[in-house]
């Protein structure tokens, strides 16, 4: 992987931008087919939804219609510019999956139908215009429900998925994500989706270390569905108490090349980790404030669920570089933050500050410390991401600001 000494280097001497970073986002829509109820009570919501998280790539599920996923991307993403492009729409059983992009940086290839016993597996296939990179997305939509039938559905469709990604050439840049109702790792599907054979290169990892059942509130901050405790507009109720949405990666995104995860960065938006049991949108969220929590709330019975990706942009040789541990705190933050850093440095550090877009919104330096204490400058609530470096030691991550 690139050297994040040298991409450093690179842009503190002004020239070429070396990476990219790229916003994903996967969403379960809640039944979305553009009938009154969506375009004239959940579309304002969504709208604030989307113009906090900017994502490049969206993937959706639960879409009802063709007609209404057209209308979200024309009153929701393209509201006050025309910025998305739809990718290709398969009508399938049930529920169909949609891919909106961001086409100032990507070119849309293709979506190709994984035909399971259910609902279609989707395969997006775009290609990053400033890198040139193919990335594959899975968009998957698994079997609900808790019984021994339930979970059988879903390793079957899992197995689908796997004879695809099975036949990829090694190094293949792909992520699978969406709403996968597995309710912990010790489910077949969970387990054969991240089942590395030594014959192939088809397993993904998941970048979220927890193992169990995910319904556990020591897990509160991972979940991500029902952000509802009342019954309204069709959703599930019952507070915010499952994992069913995830992004996971291929070996290739999570280690080297032109397309790397960042590791960190996957949120569940508007999930402070207090409101489990509970709806979103009980005073306080910690994590984006009332307003976006009520619409969190109102728009669907999921959260959207972001991580971000960097995309290589120039061809630069490998470099060392060693990472470190960086504790921050209070995470979300509003004006200030500490940010405590292990092993201690020992030369000047350099600090900058990012947003979901990649622009940089902020620098600083500071004093050799083991603990540095940030003044943020006025910013929007919201996912922000941060890179630090001193000698060829670096660290990043992701903060929100309430």
């Amino acid at each position: 992987m690139v050297s994040m000494m040298l991409l450093w280097l690179i842009l503190l001497s002004g020239l070429s931008k070396a990476q990219e970073t790229i916003s994903l986002v996967s969403y379960n829509l809640l039944n979305y087919e553009g009938i009154q109820a969506d375009t004239a009570i959940r579309n304002p919501y969504f709208r604030k939804i989307m113009q906090a998280l900017q994502p490049d790539l969206l993937v959706c599920e639960e879409v009802k219609a063709y007609q209404g996923i057209l209308g979200f991307v024309a009153h929701v993403m393209n509201d006050s510019a025309d910025i998305y492009s739809l990718g290709t729409f398969i009508t399938g059983f049930d529920t169909n999956k949609a891919l909106i992009y961001r086409k100032e940086k990507f070119h849309f290839i293709s979506n190709h139908a994984i035909k399971t016993d259910l609902r279609d597996i989707n395969e997006f296939k775009v290609v990053h215009k400033a890198s040139g990179d193919t990335l594959r997305l899975y968009a998957v939509h698994l079997k609900a429900s808790s019984s021994n039938d339930d979970e059988a559905q879903r390793a079957s469709e899992v197995d689908s998925l796997r004879k695809r990604t099975n036949a990829l050439p090694a190094g293949t840049d792909f992520i699978v994500c969406g709403d996968f109702n597995i309710y912990n790792t010790n489910e077949d599907a969970y387990q054969k989706l991240m089942q590395n054979n030594a014959t192939d290169d088809g397993h993904v990892v998941d970048p979220i270390l927890i193992s169990g059942v995910f319904n556990n509130p020591s897990y509160a901050k991972y979940h991500t569905q029902s952000p509802r405790v009342r019954n309204f507009g069709g959703g599930v109720v019952g507070g915010l108490d499952d994992r069913f949405d995830m992004i996971l990666f291929s070996n290739a995104v999570m280690e080297q090349g032109g397309i790397s995860y960042i590791p960190g960065s996957t949120i569940s938006f508007g999930n402070d980790g207090n409101h489990y049991n509970d709806s979103i949108n009980r005073p306080p969220n910690t994590a984006v404030g009332d307003e976006m929590a009520d619409a969190l709330h109102a728009a669907s019975d999921h959260l959207p669920l972001l991580s971000l990706l960097e995309f290589q942009t120039t061809g630069i040789p490998d470099f060392a570089k060693e990472s470190v541990n960086v504790e921050v705190f209070p995470n979300p933050f509003s004006d200030v933050l500490q940010m405590k850093i292990s092993p201690q440095p020992v030369a000047p550090i350099h600090f900058e500050l990012y947003d979901v877009l990649g622009r940089i919104i902020a620098t600083e330096d500071f004093m050799a410390s083991a603990v540095i204490t940030y003044h943020m400058p006025a910013l929007m609530p919201g996912i922000y991401l941060y890179r630090m470096h001193w000698g060829q030691l670096f660290a990043s991550g992701t903060i929100v600001r309430n």
